[in-house]
C-alpha cells in the first residue's frame, strides 16, 4: 500500500526537513572555501560531521594522495580526521557551532514494520512525502493524506 502527503507545520518531521534545507547552504559555503584555499578542483563532495569526501579529479589524488583515505562508495574518497583538511573541516564545523544534517527519515514516523519504499521533498513552501509498504499502516499526526493524482501533478508542475 502507498499513500501520499502533505507534511503539516504540526509534525517534527516539518521542523527537521526545514532545518536540513536551511543546513546546506551553510555546509556548501564551508566546503566551498576549504576546497578553494587547498586547490582542490573537484565541485563533487560528501560531507559528514566528521569526514569531508570527494569525488576528486586525477590532479587532486595526486595531488593529496597523503591526506585521502581509501575510496569508499560512489568514488568518494574521505581526507583523514588527523589530515591539514581533515583537522580544518572538523575545527571549522565546531568553531562554528554546526552540524551537518542529512535529509530526514521519514520511516520513523511510521507505525510499520518490513520493507518500505519513501519519498520527501519540497516544492515551493509545500513538503511532500510518500510512503509504501506491504502492509497496512496509519497515517501519522501532521500527514495530510492526499490523491496520487495531486501528488503526482505537484511534481509534473515543477518539471
Amino acid at each position: 500500500m502507498e499513500k501520499f502527503y502533505i507534511v503539516t507545520p504540526e509534525t517534527e518531521l516539518y521542523d527537521e526537513y526545514i532545518r536540513y534545507k536551511e543546513n546546506i547552504p551553510v555546509v556548501n559555503e564551508i566546503v566551498k572555501t576549504i576546497l578553494t584555499k587547498y586547490g582542490i578542483e573537484t565541485h563533487l563532495y560528501a560531507a559528514a560531521n566528521e569526514y569531508l569526501c570527494i569525488q576528486p579529479t586525477e590532479n587532486d589524488k595526486v595531488n593529496f594522495v597523503n591526506q585521502l583515505k581509501t575510496q569508499i562508495d560512489l568514488d568518494l574518497y574521505p581526507f583523514k580526521k588527523n589530515s591539514v583538511i581533515g583537522k580544518e573541516w572538523i575545527n571549522t564545523l565546531k568553531e562554528n557551532n554546526i552540524k551537518v544534517l542529512h535529509k530526514p527519515l521519514i520511516q520513523f514516523y511510521f507505525k510499520a514494520c518490513g520493507k518500505a519504499r519513501f519519498r520527501l521533498f519540497h516544492i515551493d513552501d509545500v513538503i511532500y512525502a510518500s510512503y509504501e509498504t506491504n502492509g497496512e499502516f496509519d497515517n501519522p499526526n501532521g500527514f495530510h493524506e492526499i490523491k496520487a493524482s495531486e501528488f503526482y501533478k505537484a511534481t509534473e508542475d515543477v518539471e
